[in-house]
């Protein structure tokens, strides 16, 4: 049985790993080091981190691994959402029109560089008529790309965590058992809890200047992939 409480605590059981993870969090290229750790958290790695502790801060070249690798596999899920909004903009023809607009905008910027945002906005208005064609047109696609990066945000902690258990990339797009997992009604939970405690952690931590966003991301990744890693060992 998942225990979301403990998930929820673990992000604090060590004030200083926590301290670290923070830090770590804020200076960019860096971070998929506190990532590498978040998902360590998970429990599913060969360190079988328990659910009352929070790994140690060692193997820090490990760590960035584990962190970028996982974000090269949620791009790579993504991939079908983004080729199909290229496609969307290419056959609906708005690159030529989005093209025009910043002729506009960067000649209008020019004559006037005051009050930029009252300009925008009238230039918008403006062109309105020509821009709502193309955007009927792109909405299909619009729709049908959200709804696969829906998908594909679904599917990634299970892909990642397929590839942390397994220590292998390729594991990440074992589809058979990501579905089989994936598919559950205790995942199903799990992921639409998780992104709530996400959201509500990060609107509260965002209102702190600079460090906030870094702070949230660590965090609720610690406590995320806490709740996932829980439900991977449990579904069969």
């Amino acid at each position: 049985m998942v225990d979301y409480i403990a998930s929820l605590k673990k992000p604090f059981l060590d004030f200083k790993k926590l301290v670290i993870g923070i830090l770590l969090s804020i200076i960019p290229i860096v971070s998929f080091i506190a990532k590498g750790y978040y998902l360590e958290s998970s429990g599913v790695t060969k360190a079988k981190v328990p659910l009352d502790e929070l790994p140690k801060w060692t193997k820090f070249w490990s760590l960035f691994l584990k962190g970028l690798l996982s974000s090269i596999i949620s791009i790579i899920y993504l991939i079908p959402s983004i080729l199909l909004i290229v496609i969307g903009v290419l056959s609906t023809g708005a690159t030529q029109f989005l093209n025009t607009i910043n002729d506009i905008v960067s000649n209008s910027l020019v004559e006037s560089s005051s009050n930029s945002a009252q300009l925008f906005e009238t230039l918008l208005k403006e062109n309105l008529n020509v821009l709502m064609p193309f955007l009927i047109k792109l909405a299909p696609f619009l729709i049908i790309a959200v709804l696969l990066a829906i998908f594909a945000a679904y599917l990634i902690p299970v892909a990642i965590l397929n590839y942390l258990s397994n220590n292998s990339f390729g594991k990440a797009f074992s589809l058979s058992i990501i579905f089989k997992k994936a598919f559950t009604s205790k995942y199903l939970g799990a992921w639409f809890l998780a992104i709530i405690i996400s959201l509500i952690i990060s609107s509260v931590l965002n209102i702190i200047p600079f460090v906030g966003g870094s702070i949230a991301f660590f965090i609720t990744g610690v406590i995320s992939y806490s709740i996932f890693g829980q439900v991977y060992k449990e579904v069969k």
